[in-house]
């Protein structure tokens, strides 16, 4: 429950058009960005029967493309995929109703897209 707002902020990041080391200067945006990135995104991993991919996939699709691997048990797979946080409980409720099990969220803290 918020009370009362004490301070608005916003973080800048200033930089010369000509840096000493622009190298540094790109890894030092490239690990912001990764860290922004990761705070919009989820990793949401879950088993599917195989002949329901296809759907899975419809309602998952991850960043590029999912990550399927083969279960010891043939009639299933293994998949992860990147979502939007928003979208969490969405794609949750929709893998569930195909019959895809062992629906897990994990926190990311970095991600490089």
């Amino acid at each position: 429950m918020e009370i009362d707002q004490v301070l608005s902020a916003e973080a800048v990041l200033i930089g010369h058009s000509a840096p000493r080391d622009p190298e540094a200067c790109q890894r030092l945006i490239r690990r912001i960005d990764g860290v922004l990135a990761a705070d919009r995104y989820s990793l949401v991993e879950y088993n599917c029967p195989a002949d329901r991919i296809d759907e899975a996939r419809g309602i998952s699709p991850g960043f590029s493309s999912p990550t399927v691997q083969p279960l010891h048990d043939s009639g299933w797979l293994s998949v992860k995929v990147m979502v939007e946080k928003s979208e969490v409980q969405r794609v949750a409720d929709a893998l569930e109703s195909l019959g895809c099990v062992a629906i897990l969220e994990t926190e990311l803290r970095h991600a490089r897209l």
